[in-house]
């Protein structure tokens, strides 16, 4: 919950900074108490404003397939690699290739690891059939024929790929799954899981995309006076703090990290974030100019909820312990606030998809 509004905020950045120095002690949690409309006026385009996004994804069935194909690849208890095994149809094979004609390879003939379904129709007419009865570890020269209707350069051409089966992969069942994931016995459970985790994130991706688009309509439409210093110090504190630990799964340090994801210098890493949280607390002033403007509050019993539900999840075993990871009852009120206000937003918002 801590990091939700950071993530976010990093897109204000790329509308401008405007620097100044409050003198009232602010911070993320304190600004439901704060006249915040001394610092910043919104104009009334932030309701109605116009976005477009690539139109929202729905997972399928051969999306899931591919997912769980590409887990497989790595785990070699999927792969049969027994070369007394030959291929038949239906099976997912992992082929090396090379094609060539008149004795010359062409562009975009060649390919390692790549995956194919025997029967899919992926590849031209008889190279999935020429592979029925190949033995894993055994290599194939299939003479075939590009159709009329291939791409110019190749159309009607004989042609010859050469064509190694690396192995063929087991198919998901209630057996092999737990190969994939221990805590699985049944493979269509894991499909149906697969599944809602792919959704979900293509779900966040669309909403990213959209409230990125609300965060610059809205700060377009505000016209700031001055930025507390501590409200821009209170942001710059849980940049460091989350930018650190994203460093560190990546295995980098935090300069590294800031110099190769912003593309600075060295010198230029303190200003970086210096920057990053300036534009945070821009977008924190706006989110509770529209909040107060349009009477939106988080109820106690709304941020008692909240919390429950985050408890119920494992992580942490107390509630103390919660709140100490995510900096407090009021630090997630906030977070609550920043979603209710873009909720509100996107609802009057007018979108549309290309």
């Amino acid at each position: 919950m801590k990091s939700k509004w950071t993530a976010l905020c990093l897109v204000l950045v790329l509308v401008g900074i405007l620097a100044g120095c409050g003198n009232e002690e602010l911070t993320a949690e304190s600004l439901k108490d704060a006249k915040v409309e001394k610092y910043v006026t919104v104009s009334d385009s932030y309701k109605g404003m116009p976005v477009t996004v690539q139109a929202s994804t729905t997972v399928t069935d051969a999306d899931v397939e591919y997912y769980i194909q590409r887990t497989a690849q790595n785990v070699e208890e999927m792969h049969i690699t027994d070369t007394s095994v030959a291929v038949k149809q239906g099976d997912v094979v992992n082929i090396d290739y090379a094609g060539s004609v008149d004795g010359e390879y062409f562009e975009g003939g060649t390919a390692q690891n790549q995956f194919l379904e025997i029967g899919s129709g992926s590849f031209i007419a008889g190279f999935e059939d020429g592979l029925v009865g190949v033995k894993v570890g055994d290599s194939v020269e299939l003479n075939l024929t590009f159709p009329e209707q291939y791409k110019e350069d190749l159309a009607g051409k004989d042609c010859v790929f050469e064509v190694k089966v690396n192995y063929i992969l087991k198919e998901l069942t209630d057996e092999t799954v737990g190969y994939l994931d221990s805590e699985y016995t049944s493979a269509d459970q894991y499909r149906a899981d697969v599944k809602k985790v792919l959704q979900s994130y293509m779900d966040s991706q669309y909403d990213y995309s959209v409230k990125s688009q609300l965060a610059s309509g809205l700060l377009n439409a505000c016209s700031f006076k001055e930025i507390p210093e501590s409200l821009v110090a209170d942001f710059e504190t849980d940049l460091r703090e989350d930018l650190t630990l994203s460093a560190q799964s990546s295995g980098l340090s935090l300069e590294d990290y800031i110099m190769s994801r912003y593309n600075v210098t060295a010198e230029e890493v303190d200003s970086t974030i210096r920057t990053l949280a300036e534009g945070c607390a821009k977008e924190g002033l706006a989110l509770q100019y529209v909040a107060n403007k349009e009477k939106l509050k988080v109820n106690d019993e709304e941020l008692e909820a909240e919390l429950q539900e985050a408890l119920k999840l494992g992580e942490y075993a107390t509630m103390e312990e919660l709140l100490s990871a995510v900096g407090g009852r009021e630090k997630v009120r906030w977070n609550l606030m920043y979603d209710k206000v873009y909720g509100f937003l996107e609802e009057n918002a007018q979108i549309s998809a290309n």
